[in-house]
């Protein structure tokens, strides 16, 4: 209680004390001077009584001011409020473990991308078509929780298929050939104008069977863009279709043919 009271007052206690040290010292050299002049021997013992009070007062007085200096230097700092600014909260695509998302690459102004090659037995659609109800995969007749309704300008465009990616994510080897034993299709597209939370869709089939697909919210806003997620199959030789979705509605369709190696003609003897 006494450390605190010092220490909350020390500023205002320091100049009283080394007032009450200098009258303590004055008192006690004057009767100091009149102990040793004094006239009679009752003056000199009364005044070498008030030299022993005032120098007892005066040490007194100095400790009590060495300690007020020390805890004067020893206060600590009132806290000093500092205001930050929150950071922006930034959004992440969340990647789903069980299905890899599309890479959506935001830019300023729409690019074109590399030509579909097309061969004699593909053949691939860009349109966005209402579907009859009765060709509507059934997964997508599952409601997805907060899924909205896709803006009515929303599109999506094929832009090429491929099975390998350099380290920019540009495509090594766009085209619908590609050889046996190849698993993973990359489908390159082009977003515009897709709102956030509504339902895109990827199917890829073989045989009129689903062999990979992917159902998800949009996440990336509505600025063009582009975007690419894979299809995994087993590289078995033949024909495969990817269908995209928005909603219920087709974006685009295009064909594949996962083919087997020419045989190399052993030469006659």
């Amino acid at each position: 209680m006494i450390a605190t009271f010092l220490a909350q007052n020390a500023t205002w206690l320091l100049p009283i004390g080394v007032l009450l040290l200098g009258i303590s010292i004055w008192n006690a050299v004057r009767a100091a001077r009149l102990a040793r002049r004094g006239a009679y021997y009752v003056m000199r013992e009364e005044a070498l009584r008030n030299t022993r009070r005032w120098a007892f007062i005066a040490a007194l007085v100095a400790v009590i001011g060495v300690v007020l200096t020390v805890v004067a230097a020893n206060r600590p700092e009132p806290p000093v409020s500092v205001v930050t600014t929150a950071p922006t909260p930034t959004a992440v695509p969340i990647i789903s473990p069980t299905k890899t998302q599309p890479s959506a690459i935001p830019t300023a102004t729409p690019t074109k991308g590399p030509t579909v090659t097309s061969s004699p037995s593909a053949t691939s659609t860009a349109s966005a078509t209402p579907v009859p109800a009765n060709k509507i995969p059934g997964l997508l007749l599952t409601p997805v929780p907060l899924a909205v309704s896709p803006a009515p300008n929303a599109k999506l465009t094929l832009t090429t298929l491929a099975s390998l990616l350099d380290s920019s994510k540009n495509p090594v080897d766009p085209g619908q050939i590609f050889p046996a034993g190849t698993r993973t299709i990359q489908v390159l597209f082009k977003a515009s104008g897709v709102n956030n939370n509504a339902v895109y869709s990827i199917f890829c089939s073989k045989d009129a069977q689903i062999v990979d697909s992917i159902i998800d919210l949009w996440r990336w806003n509505t600025q063009p863009q582009n975007s690419r997620i894979f299809c995994s199959i087993d590289g078995s030789v033949g024909t495969y279709k990817v269908e995209a979705y928005l909603g219920l509605t087709k974006q685009f369709e295009v064909t594949f043919e996962v083919i087997a190696p020419t045989p190399t003609p052993t030469p006659s003897r």
